[in-house]
C-alpha cells in the first residue's frame, strides 16, 4: 500500500476518533466511579444493552443491507460511545446509583 492510500483511509478515522474522545473519557470516568460505588449491575445492564444494540444490531444490519466501510464501522462505534456517555451522565446526575450497597 502506498503512503497516500494510508492517509486517505486513516484521515476520516482520525476525525471520528478525535470527535468521540470527550465521550470516551466521560464513559470511562462515570462507569468506573459508579462501579467503585457498588452500582455494578446498573453499569453492566446499560453498557451491555448499548453495546449489543449498536455493535451487534446496527453493525449487523449495515453488513446485511449495505456494504459498510471502515469509516462506517467506526462511526457506529463512536455513536455507541456517545450514547453511553449520555446514558451514564444522566444516571450519574440522577443519583440513584448512590443507593447501591458495597
Amino acid at each position: 500500500m502506498s503512503s497516500g492510500l494510508h492517509v486517505e483511509l486513516a484521515a476520516p478515522l482520525l476525525i471520528v476518533c478525535g470527535l468521540v474522545q470527550p465521550c470516551y473519557a466521560t464513559c470511562i470516568i462515570l462507569k468506573n466511579t459508579m462501579r467503585g460505588a457498588g452500582a455494578t449491575g446498573i453499569v453492566m445492564r446499560w453498557a451491555f444493552s448499548s453495546m449489543i444494540f449498536f455493535r451487534i444490531g446496527v453493525l449487523g444490519a449495515l453488513a446485511k443491507f449495505g456494504s459498510p466501510t471502515l469509516t462506517h464501522v467506526w462511526i457506529v462505534l463512536a455513536t455507541d460511545l456517545t450514547v453511553q456517555a449520555v446514558i451514564f451522565s444522566r444516571l450519574h446526575f440522577k443519583g440513584k446509583w448512590l443507593d447501591a450497597k458495597v
